[in-house]
């Protein structure tokens, strides 16, 4: 679990970022405690716990581990390794897994904020024989937001958006993106629907 404070007057908010190895060591988290605390003003300790390979079975095992940083803001992303054929994780199962997490954050701290991220497509054709329904469980998450009031932020459309104009680098690998444009695809998103940053 990595652990970072940004600077700013009390009350401190507290971020948690809980998923794959798209949130492990990514520049994305950090950029968007440091853009939170920026726009609020307000002491930030951020936290991410990150397992990469990891899916929600895994996340799941750890909610109560992820619970206890009582967060006032968390992102979860666990989508593109469910889908992986290899996890052997059903639509069900990452359904179940995904409300469980909310429902362990939820019991801890009633009034946190959740957000459920799409993370970009992977590219490529031994990502995509691997994941062949990634857009059913990225679209689930939309459903699993509107029946346990959470969020829902689909970083996809931005990301395609951002390919066909240049501004973000494709990813490599087909599965893990340039950390500085996915953080420049993600914060904006993230900043937005967190509703903390109004002004």
């Amino acid at each position: 679990m990595a652990t970072a404070q940004f600077a700013g007057s009390a009350p401190k908010l507290r971020l948690l970022t809980f998923g794959t190895s798209l949130t492990a060591d990514q520049r994305w988290p950090f950029d968007l405690a440091q853009h939170l605390a920026h726009c609020t003003g307000r002491a930030l300790e951020a936290r991410s716990i990150a397992m990469p390979g990891g899916d929600s079975g895994w996340g799941s095992a750890h909610a109560a581990q992820a619970a206890a940083t009582l967060p006032d803001l968390a992102v979860i992303e666990f989508a593109v390794n469910d889908a992986d054929l290899r996890h052997g994780v059903t639509l069900t199962a990452s359904s179940e897994n995904i409300r469980k997490i909310v429902a362990e954050i939820r019991r801890r701290h009633s009034r946190a904020h959740i957000l459920l991220l799409a993370t970009p497509q992977v590219t490529g054709f031994r990502h995509w024989l691997l994941r062949p329904r990634l857009d059913r469980y990225f679209d689930q998450l939309r459903d699993i937001a509107r029946t346990q009031n959470v969020s829902f932020v689909d970083a996809r459309p931005g990301w395609q958006s951002g390919l066909a104009s240049k501004r973000i680098l494709p990813a490599a690998d087909g599965l893990h993106p340039d950390r500085a444009s996915l953080s420049a695809t993600l914060v904006p998103l993230l900043a937005s629907a967190s509703g903390l940053c109004s002004r």
